[in-house]
């Protein structure tokens, strides 16, 4: 399982920070996984959202009926939780 410790405006994230990620479920899982396969599935979904399953319905619908005020919203969404990167 993973979960985001900054709040993040995604239709597979849930409002706790988990993620709906694939590669890691138990029905897709598989010992010979690598950690750089599921942190790559991880970046191509956080760039990439599947709506066709979302853990927000909500964020998913605005995404599909107006993705130009989704990318607003998840732009006000990270200045307002966002935090900088350790450096």
């Amino acid at each position: 399982m993973i979960k985001f410790t900054t709040k993040i405006y995604h239709p597979n994230v849930d409002e706790s920070g988990y993620v709906c990620l694939p590669i890691i479920s138990s029905e897709n899982w598989k010992p010979c996984i690598k950690t750089c396969q599921v942190l790559e599935a991880l970046n191509v979904l956080v760039n990439r959202p599947n709506i066709r399953e979302p853990l927000r319905m909500d964020l998913a619908d605005l995404l599909t009926e107006n993705p130009e005020l989704f990318r607003k919203n998840a732009e006000e969404f990270t200045l307002q939780y966002g935090v900088d990167r350790p450096s």
